[in-house]
């Protein structure tokens, strides 16, 4: 069955190709897509870190970090498959040695990145089960380790349908290192070890909140006074943006200094939110517009930004909630001691809504229960104040992860030695 899934992976290139060489989020530097890797620096142990897009290089950041106290002299590679995702490695100086694309999972092209990185520890993020990397890996003697595992009910129906491919690929994994409970159950029933599955939690908690200096930053760089009431909306889709800036124009009537500050889900859509806020007669101004100028609608149409942009926020709703996208990070608000608002459709951050709710954030069933919720925290400071400290309380509470996953992987790299800062 291994033997179908290689044939498949090279019947359907050239079908990929195009995306590849065009998709906003995919194209660049295709010879890396082979596994053409310029030169790599000498050293042991050399460990690769696979982390696809940007939300995937955030969450690994603080493990990278916790790893290269324990192992100071690693060199590290780290690979990533979307533009967004070299982009936030990039901008976030990640403690990595070398950043590249990862290869198309074809068998010669897995086999040649593995040739060129020689890693004793090829390290998967989230859920990036690449069968021909794994194995290619596994083949040259490298240690294999999945850090933040998560098996969605979702992905677990789709994934049963490949059993026969997943139960080969797992087996070859040496440790897993799982977000819950429920992710671990899981995973075992494709066919995972027991005794290699441990549940950490997620690093993605342990992501510090950028700083005040950050936030300043943003906040002058927007031409926002220091008391500026700001309602933000980050990751959001095209449906939403559609169904909440009406709210905002209600809303700021009865509060004229309140500003609405937009992030999309996907920087390229900034045209036509601007189209969107600019035909209900709101003045738009982006990010990247030089000056700032007098706005209704700020624009955040650049890539890492967005976690200190929900620092200015009065209140915040996290997108991807009231369309099947399945919600986004509603931690992100939280960690600032923002209010933080969600639709009802956050499948994918169930355990974060479920700390959330009533304890600093909230669900609303559509755009008219938001704008109650904002509207009842304008109108409220004392519980404005209450909410944020509740939910920066929770979002804090959660952290601890990547501490313990660098511990284990270290451990795993070099079983029989003292690792240094091992709790």
């Amino acid at each position: 069955m291994l033997f179908v899934y290689r044939v498949l992976g090279y019947v359907f290139l050239p079908l990929l190709l195009p995306f590849f060489l065009l998709h906003p989020k995919l194209r660049g530097r295709f010879k890396e897509r082979l596994g053409f890797y310029d030169a790599i620096p000498e050293g042991a142990p050399r460990i690769w870190v696979h982390a696809a897009s940007a939300g995937d290089v955030k969450a690994v950041f603080p493990l990278l970090v916790a790893l290269r106290r324990r192992v100071p002299h690693a060199v590290i590679v780290l690979t990533v498959t979307t533009s967004t995702g070299r982009a936030m490695a990039e901008r976030t100086h990640i403690p990595a040695d070398r950043v590249f694309y990862a290869p198309i999972d074809t068998l010669d092209s897995a086999a040649r990145a593995v040739r060129r990185i020689r890693p004793d520890l090829l390290l998967l993020e989230y859920a990036e089960i690449w069968p021909n990397l794994v194995l290619a890996a596994k083949r040259s003697g490298a240690r294999v380790a999945l850090t933040d595992g998560r098996v969605s009910p979702r992905g677990f129906a789709r994934a049963r349908l490949a059993a026969w491919l997943y139960r080969r690929v797992l087996s070859a994994i040496d440790l897993f290192l799982m977000r819950s409970v429920g992710d671990a159950e899981r995973l075992e029933a494709l066919g995972a070890p027991r005794e290699r599955i441990v549940v950490t939690g997620n690093t993605k908690y342990d992501t510090p909140a950028p700083g005040a200096d950050d936030v300043m930053a943003l906040r002058r760089a927007f031409g926002l006074a220091p008391e500026q009431r700001v309602l933000v909306l980050g990751n959001t889709h095209a449906s939403e943006e559609a169904a909440i800036l009406p709210v905002y124009a209600r809303l700021r009537d009865d509060f004229p200094d309140l500003v609405c500050l937009v992030a999309p889900r996907y920087p390229e859509r900034c045209d036509e939110v601007a189209q969107l806020a600019s035909a209900m007669g709101l003045r738009v101004w982006r990010r990247s517009g030089g000056q700032p100028a007098e706005a209704d609608v700020l624009l955040l149409d650049t890539v890492g930004e967005l976690a200190a942009a929900y620092g200015l926020g009065t209140a915040a709703f996290v997108g991807g909630s009231f369309t099947s996208r399945g919600g986004q990070n509603v931690l992100e608000p939280a960690l600032h001691g923002v209010p933080v608002l969600y639709g009802p459709r956050t499948d994918n951050f169930r355990e974060e809504v479920a700390l959330l709710t009533g304890q600093g954030g909230e669900e609303v069933g559509d755009a008219e229960e938001l704008e109650g919720e904002v509207r009842a925290l304008l109108e409220d400071p004392a519980r404005r104040e209450r909410v944020g400290r509740l939910a920066a309380e929770r979002a804090h509470s959660l952290r601890g992860a990547s501490e313990e996953n660098a511990t284990r992987l270290a451990r795993l790299l070099a079983p029989d030695k003292n690792i240094r800062g091992q709790a």
